[in-house]
């Protein structure tokens, strides 16, 4: 397993009068090359759940390992500069971290960080921005004069010219317009078939989990209460009713074209096989 959770808690302000417990007995193991969702409602524990993984947060109980790294409660995590340089992380509104007077030299500054030469940087810069659509002609530009959604494919690609082999996003399409949603999961699919990236995907969208993710974790009040392929979590109803989910569009029609009386099978996913098992039913009526 490329990440693992072992009865692992977080209590923020621990051995303080304002001790909160975010996580509390968390076993999980995160299957590696695979698109991960982690759902769950405001305060559920997903933020601090994913900063475990490049030790922003450092558990207060358990262990935590990710590939071949190990970190235990209370035990000083060593060479945390290589765990950072192998996980990923792209915060919500990741482009407010852009702070470079160049585009190119922003997304270098990860690289060199992490020991790479200016030459090296550079070349890896440039196949990140590549990577996210980010032209040539913009380079030597200030991120600041980009637009909102060229800012957060700067930001992206400031976390993948490290060349991570473990992605995380909290919610990365946040604020984007549709097309802008599109793209940015699209290229995160990308990554995933082309690269065999591993991909922690924070969100609140259901829908997206249906179209791009593999499995899905649930977080509730600190623990985790479900974890399963998402075809198992899209047919177990009692547990989307007591998360009170509104279901895919594509699945909430397929059901109603069931009660309607056309013989359609439950296991279409995606609006193609829809309308493609629609045309059969008409023809063969």
């Amino acid at each position: 397993m490329a990440i693992k959770f072992e009865e692992v808690g977080h209590t923020y302000s621990l051995n303080t009068p304002f001790a909160f417990k975010a996580l509390e007995g968390v076993n999980l193991e995160i299957e590696p090359h695979k698109i991960t969702a982690i759902i769950g409602s405001t305060g559920s524990g997903k933020s601090t759940l994913i900063q475990h993984l490049n030790a922003l947060l450092l558990p207060t109980a358990g262990k935590v390992t990710i590939e071949d790294k190990v970190i235990i409660a209370n035990e000083k995590p060593k060479k945390l500069k290589a765990l950072r340089e192998k996980v990923g992380l792209v915060f919500q509104f990741s482009e407010a971290q852009l702070f470079e007077e160049t585009i190119i030299k922003d997304v270098m500054f990860g690289p060199k960080n992490f020991g790479k030469t200016s030459e090296e940087a550079k070349e890896l810069a440039k196949q990140a921005l590549e990577l996210v659509g980010i032209e040539e002609d913009y380079y030597e530009q200030s991120p600041l004069e980009l637009s909102g959604g060229q800012k957060r494919r700067v930001a992206i690609a400031g976390v993948l010219a490290a060349n991570p082999s473990i992605l995380v996003l909290d919610e990365p399409t946040a604020g984007l317009d549709p097309q802008g949603t599109y793209q940015m999961l699209q290229l995160f699919k990308d990554l995933n078939k082309e690269r065999q990236m591993t991909i922690l995907l924070v969100t609140h969208d259901i829908d997206h989990v249906l179209r791009y993710a593999d499995n899905v974790v649930v977080m509730d009040h600190g623990q985790m209460i479900y974890h399963d392929d998402k075809y198992a979590f899209f047919e177990n109803t009692e547990l989307l009713n007591k998360l009170e989910l509104v279901v895919p569009k594509v699945i909430s029609m397929r059901e109603a074209l069931i009660d309607k009386g056309l013989n359609l099978s439950k296991k279409i996913y995606t609006m193609d096989e829809l309308v493609e098992a629609i045309a059969k039913e008409i023809n063969h009526g």
